[in-house]
Formats: structure tokens, C-alpha cells, sequence
């Protein structure tokens, strides 16, 4: 496929919204793309916040949701089970929708059993410079560098208006197999957060697969909570 094929499939792929389109063309389309993986040690900690009116009993309630309520999102197809967290506990409220004093949630910590790898899309080469010293050296292809102009753009748009089409994404990438020697397994995704409040900051989200949160985390400490202050730049909230 030449840079102009691959430009205007590209388009056909930005102006899909039926997530299965989406899919079919992207298989098309990924083969001219590189993506850049950053490694995660074992120990390694995210944090997560689901909203709860009453306080949950399960630890399954503060993980990926029932395969019923996973619906199209940022990084998940309908039906697919996955687990979104943030790298810092600062940023676990960022993107909740309908923030509010007086409502609560379960935030909980979790962490790495083993070393992992997430592959990073959405990012700026500088972006990924800062996340993985010296890792960016360059794009591979034409195609390559106008695809993360795109994906950039899909990534960083606030909404579900290419939900279909960072899902395909998303999906395309979890189901990536690490090679043996970087340990196998299946990849997480990291892309940056698009809520939070303050832009000088680079604030991480992931995307972890079912299949990965069952072998690779674990739940380390939850609290229930109940936000006390919504302010632009910091949530507040009290341990119940």
C-alpha cells in the first residue's frame, strides 16, 4: 500500500463510526504502523476509582465490569471486559463523568505480579521520549508518522466521538503478544489522560485486558470514599 492508499484508507477509518468497520479496515492499516512498548517492573502501582452508592462487599466490584454493563468506551468494544486505571492517585477521578460533592466511589491500588510491558498510543515523540528515555527514533515510514497524527487526534479528543475508532485500536493492540524475550504475554495500553485538569502535567491512563488483570495484578488496598470538593485542578474527598 502507497503513502496516498494509505492516507485516504486512513480517512475511510476517521469517518467510521460502526466499530466493526473500524476493525476490518484497521487490520488493513496496522502492518505500516510501529508502536513503542514501555516495560513496567513487578511492584509497579495504578490506581483505580468505580463509583458505588453503597459500599461494595466484592473485591470483583472494584475490577473490570460484568461482560453486560462493558460497553463502548475509550479502549473497550462492546462486551469486552477490561480494567482502566491512572498512574498516579491524583488522576483516578479525572475521568469520571458527572463529578459531584456527595457522591463516592471505591478507589483501590493495585500492582504488577510480574514485569509487563503497555504499549503506548496517543503520544507525542516527546511524550514517549519523557515516558521511555531515548526510546522514540523516529517513525519507520510516511504512513507511519501520518497514522500516530491521527491516532494522536482520536486519543486526545474528549468524548466518545471515535470511541469506535480508538477501540478498534485498543483492541488490535491488547491481543499483541509480547515477544519470549521481554517476557511473553499479553500487552496493557498506556495513553494519556484527556481530563485531567492540568495540561504541564502528563497524566497516564491504562487499559488493562481481562485475561491480564486475572494473571498480572493484583488488588493491593481499596477505600470508599466521598467526595467532599470538586475544584479545577484537585478533587477532594473524606474516607468513609
Amino acid at each position: 500500500m502507497n503513502y496516498s492508499q494509505f492516507r485516504s484508507r486512513i480517512a475511510t477509518f476517521q469517518r467510521q463510526t460502526d466499530p466493526e468497520r473500524c476493525v476490518r479496515i484497521l487490520d488493513e492499516l496496522i502492518t505500516e504502523c510501529s508502536f513503542t512498548a514501555r516495560k513496567f517492573e513487578k511492584g509497579y502501582s495504578v490506581y483505580r476509582s468505580v463509583p458505588w452508592a453503597d459500599l461494595p462487599l466484592e473485591s470483583s466490584k472494584l475490577s473490570y465490569p460484568p461482560v453486560e454493563y462493558a460497553k463502548l468506551n475509550r479502549c473497550n468494544l462492546e462486551g469486552q471486559q477490561v480494567l482502566y486505571a491512572a498512574n498516579h492517585p491524583s488522576n483516578v477521578f479525572a475521568e469520571q463523568k458527572d463529578l459531584a460533592i456527595g457522591k463516592r466511589f471505591a478507589l483501590s491500588k493495585w500492582q504488577l505480579k510480574r514485569e509487563a510491558h503497555a504499549l503506548l498510543v496517543g503520544f507525542s515523540p516527546k511524550e514517549i521520549d519523557t515516558l521511555v528515555i531515548g526510546s522514540h527514533r523516529g517513525f519507520k515510514s510516511s504512513s507511519d508518522r501520518h497514522a500516530h497524527t491521527i491516532f494522536g487526534k482520536m486519543f486526545r479528543t474528549k468524548g466518545g466521538e471515535y470511541y469506535p475508532n480508538t477501540a478498534s485500536i485498543a483492541n488490535l493492540l491488547m491481543r499483541i503478544a509480547m515477544p519470549e524475550n521481554l517476557g511473553g504475554g499479553e500487552c496493557a495500553l498506556a495513553y494519556a489522560s484527556v481530563e485531567y485538569p492540568n495540561d504541564e502535567v502528563l497524566a497516564v491512563n491504562f487499559t488493562f485486558p481481562k485475561n491480564f488483570v486475572d494473571n498480572h495484578l493484583e488488588l493491593v488496598v481499596a477505600e470508599y470514599v466521598e467526595v467532599t470538593s470538586v475544584l479545577d485542578d484537585k478533587v477532594d474527598h473524606k474516607v468513609l
